[in-house]
Formats: C-alpha cells, sequence, structure tokens
C-alpha cells in the first residue's frame, strides 16, 4: 500500500513546475487525549491565490488501540483550498499511508471482553498492518514574510480497527519560497 502511495505522489511530481510558490514545513501533533503524538515533514506547493497541496512524511509514536506501544511512519498527500491573505485560513482534505503494530491473538477471558486485557509482545511482535486513513484538515496559515506557522486539527478516518476515528492538532513551521 505504501509503495503504490508512493507511485502516486512521484505522479503528482510535475506538478511542481505549476506552483507559484513552495515551502517547506516541519511540524507537530498530538491526539487530544494524549495517547499518540507525531512529527511531520513536508513540502506545500501553492498554485495560485486559492488552492494548494501537501505532501507530507510523518512519524507516530504512542499507543494504538490494542494499547501496545508503537512508533511508526507513514506518508500523506493532503488538497487545500484557501485565501490569499497574510492570515490565511484553509481547508482541504487529505490521505494518509501508514503501517502499525496489529495484534491477532484472540482471547476467551473476561479481561479480553471488558477491554482490559493487554497483549504480549509474542502477540504483537512483526504482527504490521497497513493502514489508510482519510482526513479533513482546518488551519491558518500565518504568512509572516518568508515564515509561515500553521496550528490545524485534523479528523482521521482510518479503513482499520487501529483507531477508527481519531481527531489531532498540531502546528507547523514552514520556510517559503517564491517560484
Amino acid at each position: 500500500m505504501i509503495r503504490t502511495f508512493g507511485l502516486l505522489a512521484l505522479t503528482t511530481l510535475p506538478l511542481l513546475s505549476e506552483a507559484s510558490s513552495l515551502s517547506f514545513n516541519a511540524g507537530a501533533f498530538n491526539e487530544p487525549k494524549g495517547k499518540r503524538y507525531g512529527a511531520e515533514f513536508s513540502a506545500w506547493m501553492e498554485f495560485d491565490n486559492y488552492t494548494s497541496v501537501r505532501f507530507s512524511g510523518l512519524v507516530f509514536n504512542g499507543q494504538n488501540a490494542f494499547q501496545n506501544n508503537d512508533a511508526f511512519g507513514g506518508f500523506s498527500i493532503a488538497g487545500f483550498l484557501h485565501l490569499n491573505q497574510p492570515i490565511n485560513p484553509y481547508v482541504g482534505i487529505g490521505l494518509q499511508a501508514s503501517n502499525t503494530l496489529y495484534c491477532y491473538a484472540l482471547h476467551d477471558s473476561e479481561d479480553e471482553a471488558d477491554g482490559d486485557y493487554q497483549f504480549t509482545d509474542e502477540e504483537c511482535e512483526n504482527s504490521k498492518q497497513s493502514v489508510l486513513a482519510i482526513y479533513p484538515e482546518a488551519g491558518i496559515r500565518f504568512n509572516l514574510g518568508p515564515v509561515t506557522v500553521s496550528p490545524f486539527v485534523r479528523r482521521y478516518f482510518d479503513t482499520h480497527d487501529n483507531a477508527p476515528v481519531t481527531n489531532a492538532y498540531g502546528i507547523q513551521f514552514a520556510f517559503r519560497f517564491v517560484l
């Protein structure tokens, strides 16, 4: 799945020649309950005063749906509509692909029925699951000359039971280049 996602990103790279500006971003995000957090490194391309695309590499850390600690990475592509203002609100939709732990053992204990069962390391070892999530995102880009600061919020809709619906909030810092 990640290879397919990478090919999709590569096929859209010719869009770079159409971009009016390019920014390189670094950011951090967290879930409101604080069980997972991460970092994002991306390239944001603006095509005109109202549309843009972002390609991102993501790193997550924290507990998955099985309450196991997991560190994993992924990729994201998103498209946005925005205003052409120094304080620039935006909305968009994105697609994220990654791999996460998937614990495969089934138990008949009362603890599992109550949701209190903790999987052992052997049950989760080498059990990566591909995850594809779609997410709407809203934020504000504060354009401060060549530097941009962008607080944002996302709502992930996961295709697996890892974390079916997850909110995340964060901030990105960018250096912008006019092409």
